[in-house]
């Protein structure tokens, strides 16, 4: 004899699990997210997304993000502070090429291609850093291909916009 089968109540039945709760240190990154430009590039949604694969960093006044030449690969959006952005000359001295403020992004390069730093970063002042790492970024293509497309599209208008900019500057000094 098959037994019968009952069905349950509500009584009987478990309640569900409520959602989880936000992650704070995400909610924080997102909150920073949305002071940037990239607010602009990405939705609520793609935003909240980006906020997982990214880390917080503090720097000091005067601590070197990166140094030129290095192979780190990592892109890094000013969320508070500043940063000089510095290049070498051929005597070796470092000239500040641009002080970047709140919400700019610096260091894709080494993300994108791969290759060494063409510059050295230095905080200007005390810093509030998002690092979005090479292992980070190769994770967001497994997991969200759409997202990791739209970074790209980002960073390709990005590196438009300053090589139009760099273009512009070339031909002052032609002259």
């Amino acid at each position: 004899m098959v037994p019968k089968i009952q069905a349950t109540t509500t009584a009987d039945s478990v309640a569900p699990a409520p959602p989880a709760a936000p992650d704070p240190a995400q909610t924080m990154i997102l909150q920073m997210l949305e002071e940037t430009s990239w607010a602009n590039d990405l939705d609520q949604r793609n935003l909240s997304l980006l906020a997982r694969y990214i880390r917080v960093m503090y720097a000091d006044k005067d601590v070197r993000i990166f140094s030129e030449g290095e192979h780190e690969h990592f892109l890094t959006i000013l969320a508070d502070g500043k940063i000089d952005i510095l290049k070498e000359d051929t005597h070796g001295d470092r000239h500040v090429v641009v002080t970047l403020n709140r919400g700019k992004t610096f260091g894709e390069l080494s993300l994108m291609d791969g290759g060494p730093r063409s510059s050295t970063a230095v905080a200007k002042v005390y810093s509030t850093l998002l690092i979005l790492d090479e292992d980070s970024f190769n994770d967001m293509e497994d997991q969200h291909p759409a997202l990791a497309a739209k970074i790209l599209r980002v960073l390709a208008r990005l590196l438009s916009q300053r090589l139009r900019m760099t273009s512009g500057r070339l031909v002052d000094h032609l002259q």
